[in-house]
């Protein structure tokens, strides 16, 4: 598949990040997983891959997801972000053009915000 878009699937809780992981890869996605924000940068500092979206938690140890965000956009600005979390509090901390969805939520949910920022994106 040619146009296959890259995310960066980056949660802490393994049985989530897998599930959508397989729910992604089904939608047409490649995703590269990491448990964590120290993990994801690893990834895409050692990955030849460009990344399309970084979707992450947004409380993980260590690291929170918009700290990640930040500091991977910091770097290869034409990345989108999702940021995703369980706690109902008002995202303050979203950089204009980023995206929130609340947990929890249905995967396919995520698929169809992933397709519209991917399709949006040309």
């Amino acid at each position: 598949m040619p146009d296959r878009k890259t995310i960066l699937l980056v949660d802490d809780e393994s049985a989530l990040r897998v599930l959508f992981s397989q729910v992604l890869e089904r939608s047409g996605f490649q995703v590269l997983e990491a448990a964590s924000g120290q993990d994801a940068i690893a990834l895409t500092s050692d990955s030849e891959q460009p990344i399309d979206v970084l979707v992450s938690d947004v409380m993980m140890p260590g690291m929170t997801g918009p700290q990640l965000a930040r500091q991977i956009c910091a770097t290869h600005p034409e990345v989108k972000v999702v940021l995703i979390s369980g706690f109902s509090e008002s995202p303050t901390y979203l950089e204009q053009g980023w995206e929130f969805l609340q947990k929890p939520f249905p995967p396919n949910i995520l698929c169809a915000k992933l397709h519209e920022i991917c399709d949006n994106a040309g």
